[in-house]
């Protein structure tokens, strides 16, 4: 299971299950392309694994946005991956 998180302190599975969430709600992902933006640059010193993850979910909320059919679904599988690596049950 994904080791607890304190306030501010979010990871990158519980990102990744929030972005999923709003995704499938319809939601626009423009804030949270700009809070994993942000998410990153302040973990850029603490977790190289964890920084590479969050460029990887930026990547896919990007494909979210703008993607094709294909890069949208890869995107999706990626997310879902990255949620359940992180051992976060993914919201439906």
């Amino acid at each position: 299971m994904g080791k607890p998180k304190g306030a501010g302190q979010e990871g990158v599975a519980e990102f990744a299950g929030r972005v999923l969430a709003a995704w499938r709600n319809g939601a626009k992902l423009g804030g949270e392309l700009d809070r994993a933006r942000s998410l990153a640059c302040h973990r850029r010193r603490r977790d190289t694994l964890e920084m590479e993850k969050m460029e990887v979910l930026e990547g896919a909320v990007e494909a979210l946005e703008g993607g094709r059919d294909q890069q949208v679904h890869a995107a999706v599988l990626l997310l879902e991956h990255l949620v359940k690596a992180g051992g976060v049950p993914i919201s439906r």
